[in-house]
């Protein structure tokens, strides 16, 4: 009886869950509408959020003032990072009663490999990486020392973190798009590389924040949109991917081999890998979000601005 139960469970499941081929052969379906086979797997599309926005990080050449600092906690020597609700004492000057501040942090990468030649003279150009930490509101003043409370954090705290005065940042313009372009006729937009990523990381996809060696001096704003390109010459290739350049016979039982030369790379038709939003500026860079990935994207790829999206309201989500 059990296994007789069980089979008729099955037989109805199977009745209503029939595909939407089989649903619009029998009519229940209208003509020409269109049919999506389901998956369990869903790409879901989002603006950035108050988090994307806050601590994506950035790459300037105006350095904060030295002299103003986290000096340590509520909780010093013990605890040596602070994180949300906890209490710091900032060391400086100008703190006012009730303002919020933005605390950053200098970075350096550990590893000092490059991912594209002169990847470090590429940076350096660009200025100073910084990483996004947290911001703090200072509730009063003690001496020389300012006490503040962290009310949103990225990372943990630590003592020797910048602390630089709060700057808002606006919700960007988001257009997500139908169609992607992966065979661009021509590239006539203001062209720029990828020459980090935020955390360090090298090879990048969608939700992933990195920066670009083009900023506001070269009319780019939060809200612009960039393209990942990508040639088939080798000599601009990633060097992994560059060796099966280098295999001697394609296929071994071809009587006829050709082999691609450099000439007939360059005149490849360039590969449109992915999108990215800008999420804020400065005048040498800009920090920008991956929105759209085909493939892998490596730091040291091309990038190209496409046309300004139009305005879209701030959620202000976290």
């Amino acid at each position: 009886m059990k296994r007789l139960w069980l089979l008729l469970v099955a037989c109805a499941l199977g009745a209503t869950a029939q595909n939407p081929s089989q649903a619009q052969e029998q009519g229940q379906l209208p003509p020409g509408a269109p049919v999506r086979q389901m998956t369990n797997l869903v790409e879901k599309a989002e603006a950035p959020s108050y988090t994307d926005l806050n601590c994506s990080g950035y790459i300037s050449k105006q350095a904060p003032s030295t002299a103003n600092f986290v000096a340590g906690g509520a909780e010093s020597p013990v605890s040596s990072q602070f994180g949300q609700d906890d209490t710091i004492f900032f060391n400086g000057s100008g703190y006012e009663v009730g303002q919020r501040y933005s605390i950053v942090r200098a970075v350096k990468d550990p590893n000092r490999m490059e991912m594209f030649p002169h990847q470090h003279a590429d940076v350096l150009a660009v200025g100073q990486p910084y990483q996004d930490i947290a911001h703090a509101r200072v509730v009063s003043l003690r001496g020389s020392m300012a006490i503040a409370v962290i009310d949103f954090s990225c990372t943990a705290v630590t003592a020797g973190d910048y602390v630089v005065p709060f700057q808002e940042r606006a919700q960007v313009a988001y257009h997500p798009k139908g169609a992607f372009e992966q065979w661009p006729a021509s590239v006539t937009g203001l062209q720029g590389r990828i020459v980090m990523a935020n955390d360090f990381d090298t090879i990048v996809a969608a939700g992933h924040k990195v920066y670009l060696n083009v900023g506001a001096d070269k009319g780019v704003k939060p809200g612009d949109y960039f393209r990942v390109l990508r040639s088939y010459d080798p000599k601009t290739m990633d060097p992994i991917e560059a060796l099966s350049d280098k295999q001697p016979v394609p296929e071994d039982t071809q009587k006829n081999v050709i082999r691609t030369t450099p000439a007939q790379y360059k005149a490849y038709p360039l590969q449109a890998i992915g999108e990215m939003v800008v999420l804020h500026v400065t005048p040498s860079s800009s920090t920008a979000m991956i929105t759209l990935s085909l493939r892998s994207i490596n730091v040291g790829d091309r990038v190209e601005m496409e046309g300004a999206p139009a305005a879209a309201p701030s959620t202000g989500q976290r």
